[in-house]
């Protein structure tokens, strides 16, 4: 299993999507983020991958987590999931979020209201909105693929830690 962190930045009432170039949700408007290297933490992760793909740079304490899922991927569930994921959205930043064009381009400002659902990977609308809301969430998520989703179950939880 994978480990990976995805970044919501936020500002205004307006959430920063890219479109993905690579990897998971190609050509979809997706938050920044990436996998975890050996010998880093997630939240050392998330801080890499922000600046790497929108020149960002934030605080570790600036990442507010919101949500822990677990992918699973296959036309049947999987045993064991793909991916573990750590959902933190980040407001309080400074600067306009670019992209490096290689992983991520067109980066567009929607309002957290109205997400661009039909332009995001499928099944992102299960969490997205909650988690751009304020909702502390776990579970799971099962894609048959990038387009197809298949189940899921996400709960609400009072607390949340990047040690879980």
């Amino acid at each position: 299993m994978k480990t990976a962190a995805i970044i919501y930045l936020v500002q205004n009432g307006q959430v920063y999507l890219p479109i993905k170039n690579n990897i998971v949700g190609i050509g979809k408007r997706f938050p920044y983020g990436g996998k975890q290297e050996e010998g880093e933490t997630i939240r050392e992760c998330a801080v890499r991958e922000l600046f790497d793909e929108s020149k960002i740079k934030v605080p570790q304490d600036n990442l507010v987590l919101r949500a822990i899922i677990y992918f699973y991927k296959g036309k049947e569930k999987p045993e064991s999931p793909n991916y573990k994921v750590y959902a933190y959205v980040c407001e309080n930043f400074e600067g306009e979020p670019s992209v490096d064009g290689r992983e991520m381009t067109d980066v567009q400002p929607f309002p957290i209201t109205n997400l661009p659902i039909k332009d995001m990977k499928a099944g992102d609308e299960l969490f997205t909105g909650r988690i751009l809301s304020g909702e502390k969430l776990t579970g799971w998520v099962w894609f048959e693929d990038d387009d197809i989703y298949c189940d899921h179950e996400l709960n609400i939880v009072e607390e949340l830690s990047d040690e879980q």
